[in-house]
């Protein structure tokens, strides 16, 4: 179960400028199978984040039923909820990376999903009305959702079978590919294992700090300080609640996938361990006593480093590029432009190569705000000091800070300098419900930050 990957050519992917490690040769191309359930939104976010979402394609449901063809082949990174079997489609090597969960939770939550969506999932298969009718009135109880053969498609060894089945007919588009038919006779569980073992990354869904922290040193990305939860089901059973009889019910219909998940696990634990002890032996003893994502972020700036010859003492930060960042809502886009919020937190940071053997001068502009007493209580923290700020407001009536960044104590440093935006409170727009869906506890609303000598 060696980990291949590490010893390929490894090749910059360039974006506005500078360089960003991703371990991809001209003729690869990076594949998210996204197993439903398994928090793949959230890396979906991730990887659009580290790479630039115009690099990264997220193939959405209505294509797989769609005539209108979608060139997979034009992106670094693809993602969806497709078949290994995708493979035929693609010019390109594809480099695959998965995510998997414990198969009772994953089948628990996709219960929960489907109540929603009223069973609108390409892995079904066709199902009469009256079924879907009665999920979208959240009548139908897990137990006739798991008795339900055609909507028990979704929790019958899903993720077996995303990886482990095999056709031998040709398939010429992602409606082929993904056409509603009976794959269950169709799975190999040995298939599924050496389909995972060949894959660039495996995460696990249960361990996602660390599925995090294993993903970007694969990749020679930067560390993920910050990790969000995306589409989670908030509101269901656990399976320590569910009872005997239907965990029975589930074991039985997971029968491939529990035996798969743990086999993904022993994968994991021995790729993370060939992680740590790469860190142990490139940086010594020193490490030892360090959380997992510091030794993480050195090791990314020493290669940041080696392949940019140096920090700068003059950077215009638009938060397109994905240096290492903590307590920021994604990224937004309107006519053109683009800011992040800050949230839900008090205090949001970036970290930024800068050379400060002199005095920087540091501009930044508030797009928004949430509030007129969070926006007064803005300070600006590098590596901890306080930088005393004085703002004006430009032709659009928004708001440019600035001040002077001191000169760092510890001269041309390799490590980088943290900017920390901190507020006294974050809160709910004006008019909003607490408990209404997708309402985000906010900040002040950052488009980017310019540095430059003094």
């Amino acid at each position: 179960m060696a980990d291949k990957h590490r010893s390929q050519t490894q090749k910059p992917v360039t974006l506005r400028g500078i360089d960003y490690y991703i371990k991809l040769k001209d003729n690869e191309q990076l594949c998210f199978l996204h197993i439903p359930k398994t928090a793949g939104t959230t890396i979906e976010n991730i990887l659009a984040h580290l790479l630039g979402s115009r690099n990264v394609l997220v193939v959405p449901w209505t294509k797989f039923a769609s005539e209108s063809p979608v060139n997979l082949n034009a992106y670094k990174v693809i993602a969806g909820h497709f078949y290994y079997e995708i493979y035929k489609l693609l010019e390109k090597t594809p480099l695959f990376m998965t995510f998997l969960r414990d198969p009772i939770e994953r089948s628990i939550s996709q219960y929960y999903q489907s109540l929603g969506t009223r069973g609108g999932h390409p892995f079904l298969l066709p199902n009469p009305a009256p079924k879907h009718e009665q999920l979208q009135d959240q009548n139908m109880s897990i137990d006739e959702y798991m008795e339900d053969t055609n909507l028990n498609r979704n929790i019958l060894n899903l993720q077996t079978t995303m990886l482990g089945w095999q056709t031998e007919f040709p398939i010429k588009n992602l409606r082929e590919l993904m056409r509603p038919m009976d794959r269950s006779g169709q799975v190999s569980v040995n298939l599924a294992k050496k389909r995972l073992d060949s894959m660039a990354f495996v995460g696990i869904t249960e361990r996602m700090r660390e599925s995090i922290n294993l993903f970007t040193y694969t990749f020679r990305l930067a560390p993920v300080l910050s990790v969000p939860a995306l589409n989670t089901t908030s509101s269901r059973l656990r399976k320590t609640e569910l009872a005997p009889q239907q965990l029975n019910k589930l074991r039985q219909l997971n029968r491939l996938d529990l035996d798969f998940y743990e086999y993904a696990q022993m994968l994991f634990d021995f790729r993370y361990d060939q992680m740590i002890q790469y860190l142990y032996n490139e940086y010594g003893d020193v490490v030892r006593s360090l959380p997992v994502e510091e030794m993480l972020t050195i090791d990314y700036w020493r290669s940041f480093v080696e392949r940019n010859g140096k920090f700068s003492c003059q950077i215009r930060y638009d938060f397109l590029a994905p240096f290492p960042r903590a307590g920021w809502h994604p990224l937004e886009e309107a006519d053109g432009e683009h800011w992040v919020w800050s949230g839900p937190e008090n205090v949001s940071f970036v970290d930024l190569p800068l050379d400060r053997t002199s005095e920087l001068q540091v501009r930044f502009r508030v797009r928004y705000c949430v509030s007129s007493d969070v926006l007064e209580s803005l300070k600006l923290l590098v590596d901890g000091l306080e930088v005393s700020l004085d703002f004006i407001k430009d032709g659009d009536g928004e708001t440019i800070y600035q001040g002077m960044l001191p000169r760092s104590k510890k001269g041309n440093q390799l490590n980088a300098s943290r900017l920390s935006f901190c507020v006294n409170h974050t809160s709910y727009p004006v008019n909003t419900k607490p408990n209404t869906p997708g309402i985000r506890l906010l900040g002040v609303a950052l488009s980017w930050i310019e540095i430059k000598p003094g």
